[in-house]
């Protein structure tokens, strides 16, 4: 049998768990699948949750009626948080945003349309100014220090802001071009991992930028007035997130 991915692995540890939980034997659950006409015989069960027997559509279906429980719960962990989970050999992301994923017959709406990506050692005040212009804009904005708090979990929360953003501007300054193994190189990571997630480089000087950074298309703002710079980046945020309300 070819090995399983991450989601039949995590399958057969829910299941697992699952049916202790509920009190039910592998010849009980055999039983209460027997009834809803779509047998598993006890050895295939325990084959099942040693990882060694894929599980079809039907038969998920089955095993969650018989369980009482969703089919997301035999395909997701117990709880949705900040832990990070593989839905696919490339794809990861927090448990609580797999949930969100998973339980809406639609992808998720992002719940920010903007990660600020930058440099503390020299682009805190450029990415000030830019989330602030996009806040009053109305545009809903994920930057750190309106996100991270005291005590909590840096990876996860920021892992989180890239999943729930429509794309990210990073601010490119000399220390965000030389920031390898850095946040801010971690977090540019995060970005090109993340499908469907837009990029936009934002250049306030002419240094040197990222290899990976100059593949897209960014917005020079290198002795632009302030009016000018303004409606350069409103006029890229609205392109990239044109469903959100400047009302709001």
């Amino acid at each position: 049998m070819e090995a399983l991915g991450p989601v039949g692995e995590r399958l057969a540890e829910r299941l697992t768990a699952l049916r202790r939980a509920a009190g039910l034997t592998q010849a009980d659950l055999a039983a209460k699948l027997k009834a809803l006409e779509r047998p598993v015989l006890i050895s295939a069960l325990s084959r099942i949750e040693k990882g060694q027997r894929r599980v079809d559509v039907d038969d998920l279906v089955a095993l969650a009626l018989a369980l009482g429980v969703s089919p997301n719960h035999l395909l997701l962990p117990a709880q949705p948080g900040q832990d990070l989970v593989k839905l696919a050999p490339d794809v990861t992301m927090t448990a609580g945003s797999a949930w969100r994923w998973a339980t809406r017959d639609a992808p998720v709406p992002p719940a920010d349309s903007f990660f600020i990506s930058y440099s503390h050692e020299d682009g805190t005040e450029h990415a000030r100014w830019i989330a602030n212009l996009l806040r009053e804009a109305g545009f809903a904005v994920w930057f750190d220090e309106w996100k991270i708090s005291p005590g909590a979990s840096i990876p996860a929360l920021v892992r989180e802001g890239v999943e729930s953003s429509v794309a990210s501007f990073v601010i490119v300054t000399p220390a965000y071009a030389e920031s390898t193994g850095r946040w801010s190189s971690r977090e540019l990571d995060m970005m090109l991992r993340q499908p469907g997630h837009g990029l936009v480089p934002v250049y306030f000087s002419k240094d040197a930028v990222p290899a990976v950074v100059g593949n897209y298309l960014g917005l020079d703002l290198v002795g632009k007035a302030s009016e000018d710079a303004r409606t350069l980046v409103l006029e890229a945020a609205a392109q990239l997130a044109p469903q959100v309300s400047t009302d709001r």
